[in-house]
């Protein structure tokens, strides 16, 4: 029976959002590779070569003339990875392109150009449950979204969620990963804007850390917030073990 002290944290699974330009690509590109890239939108390869990030990707934004759909594309994908995944990091950028896939996909199968409630759930379903296979391969997962600000209608003021439809996915994705991480420019005087990562949430903002290791405001580099995360762990259980044998 494995004990709880010899657990590891293995592969981070990290949701991360912001506004268009906020880093969250480019962070992708400081964790290890070898990297794989589900992409849905032209810019993130961009971003890739200007910051000379080796990575391999599949285009899943479906075309006109695309001979298979996206979604097709992406289940082919996820099977193939779980039969044999060669890639220490795993980006899906970004996850609202991933959930139209599933969502158009949807509207096809049943000829139809308006969604009923009932594909509405059903996108919501798959897209959950494709993520999670996605989250259960051996390696470091990163999920980017865009920011949104709606009306909460419970709360009675706008709150900021991650930029996807329907009324429980905003509040229910982020569950499904050990980090949530929220991407923003924060402006300096006399300087230029900087760019951050907020871990803890703000009045507005939503965003959090289940390892309890990170600063409130992150550099965005991955190596600074994986290492923190592995010292915290190791440092928890030498102590432990240190109370146990004082016990003894």
């Amino acid at each position: 029976m494995p004990k709880i002290s010899e657990l590891t944290a293995p592969y981070a699974r990290i949701l991360a959002y912001g506004a268009s330009g906020a880093g969250k690509t480019r962070f992708g590109g400081t964790m290890p590779g070898p990297r794989y890239w589900f992409n849905f939108e032209e810019n993130n390869i961009v971003t890739l070569l200007a910051n000379s990030v080796e990575a391999d990707y599949d285009n899943y934004d479906e075309k006109p003339d695309s001979k298979s759909s996206g979604y097709t594309r992406i289940v082919a994908k996820i099977i193939e990875l779980k039969a044999h995944c060669p890639y220490k990091t795993i980006v899906v950028d970004n996850g609202m392109g991933f959930y139209k896939a599933i969502f158009d996909h949807i509207l096809k199968l049943n000829n139809l150009e308006v969604a009923r409630i009932q594909d509405w759930g059903q996108s919501g379903d798959r897209n959950k449950n494709l993520l999670k296979e996605i989250c259960r391969l051996p390696c470091h997962v990163l999920v980017n979204f865009h920011e949104q600000l709606e009306k909460d209608e419970t709360l009675g003021r706008v709150v900021g969620r991650i930029a996807i439809p329907g009324k429980f996915q905003p509040d229910e994705l982020p569950g499904m990963f050990n980090m949530f991480l929220h991407f923003k420019i924060q402006p300096q005087a006399g300087k230029e804007p900087k760019r951050v990562i907020a871990t803890t949430p703000d009045s507005l903002w939503p965003a959090g850390d289940k390892y309890g290791a990170l600063d409130p405001i992150e550099e965005p580099d991955f190596n600074i917030l994986w290492g923190k995360i592995e010292k915290k762990l190791h440092d928890g259980w030498t102590s432990s073990e240190k109370k146990e044998e004082v016990k003894v």
